[in-house]
């Protein structure tokens, strides 16, 4: 009895990973950088969203920023800033990774959360986002605009 419930862990493990499946039937055939509607419902501790697409929850993290290393307060402001609201989002070529769905939050037509998030130095660049991401220059010149400024986490730091 217990290797079945192990082989069924290991299959719904292989369901779970299996990235396109995690997506709502909208959400899948945006192409890159078109935008949909989604309701952010809660926000954890690392900066995981839960995010409401048609009937689907779908745990997702925003492109180019790193949680790690943010402000005391800014966990609080994003919540404040996002949970239970809706917003639009879009993704780059590659929708998904490790499980999450990979997007850019705007919270209003212009506004690109993920560099607003940078630019005021809440929070710091993800190095590890691809030099080909659509926004990659937008985040990239946020993070520079809050060092050159002494913004939020630069503020006290000599780089």
């Amino acid at each position: 009895d217990g290797e079945t419930t192990a082989i069924e862990t290991v299959e719904t493990e292989n369901i779970t990973m299996k990235d396109d499946s995690i997506l709502s039937e909208e959400l899948n055939n945006l192409k890159p950088g078109e935008k949909a509607v989604v309701k952010i419902a809660t926000i954890d501790d690392n900066g995981v969203m839960v995010i409401i697409s048609g009937d689907k929850r779908i745990n997702a993290k925003m492109i180019g920023v790193e949680f790690s290393h943010e402000l005391p307060d800014t966990l609080y402001l994003v919540d404040q800033d996002l949970s239970g609201k809706n917003v639009e989002i879009s993704f780059d070529e590659t929708k998904t990774s490790n499980g999450y769905a990979m997007v850019y939050i705007y919270t209003d037509k212009d506004t690109l959360y993920n560099a607003k998030l940078l630019k005021e130095g809440k929070l710091t660049f993800d190095s590890t986002t691809s030099k080909k991401a659509l926004e990659y220059n937008k985040l990239a010149e946020s993070q520079a605009f809050a060092k050159q400024t002494l913004a939020g986490l630069w503020e006290s730091r000599n780089n």
